[in-house]
């Protein structure tokens, strides 16, 4: 029989989706185009997703489960990276939002066929998950794990467009458009692996 390791903290959790969250908003906002806030394309989708996690945070709430965010991973990394390919030309950002739409509708297709978009159905997991902690305590995890961290991840996976997306628009001669290259082709790789798994 298998032991089961101890869960984690209370603090544990939230000091670490705040230390990831912070780290991620520090280095988007300090060193991307998401300083621009909604005058850039990139603004546009760090704060959109941040509102989004507290839309989806309230809404947890009023229907009782945590799988919003689960039945949002296949679609928002597409949706991100068709949001920049409609405003470019690159042929890069055009592969890479295919690649994405396809790997999304895998992912959903193989989600709705086991149920997860079925009304009230949440994940069995995160009844483990709520038995670990006291109830405030689970939802302050919700607010800023579930929602917000979980958000910022699914942004963070459609990154490497935003990188190819910002490179276009400027001199293809920058250190970007190597960046985007490489990430391109690891991005292409990950997903790969993961529509033939």
């Amino acid at each position: 029989a298998m032991k089961m390791r101890r869960p984690p903290s209370f603090l544990a959790v939230v000091g670490n989706a705040v230390v990831s969250a912070g780290v991620l908003y520090g280095v988007w906002f300090s060193q991307t185009s998401a300083k621009e806030g909604w005058r850039s394309a990139w603004g546009q989708q760090v704060l959109g997703t941040t509102v989004l996690a507290v839309v989806i945070w309230c809404a947890s709430m009023f229907y009782e489960t945590c799988s919003i965010v689960d039945r949002l991973w296949s679609l928002q990394p597409p949706l991100y990276c068709w949001h920049l390919a409609v405003q470019s030309r690159d042929p890069r950002l055009w592969a890479m939002t295919a690649v994405a739409t396809t790997w999304g509708a895998r992912l959903t297709w193989n989600f709705w066929i086991k149920g997860g978009y079925d009304p009230g159905e949440e994940d069995y997991r995160w009844a483990e998950v709520r038995a670990w902690f006291r109830p405030w305590q689970f939802q302050v995890v919700k607010a800023l794990f579930v929602s917000l961290w979980q958000e910022l991840v699914l942004l963070a996976i459609a990154a490497p467009a935003v990188v190819v997306f910002e490179s276009s628009r400027r001199s293809h001669k920058t250190r970007g458009f190597h960046y985007a290259s490489s990430s391109f082709s690891l991005e292409t790789a990950v997903i790969a692996a993961a529509f033939l798994a």
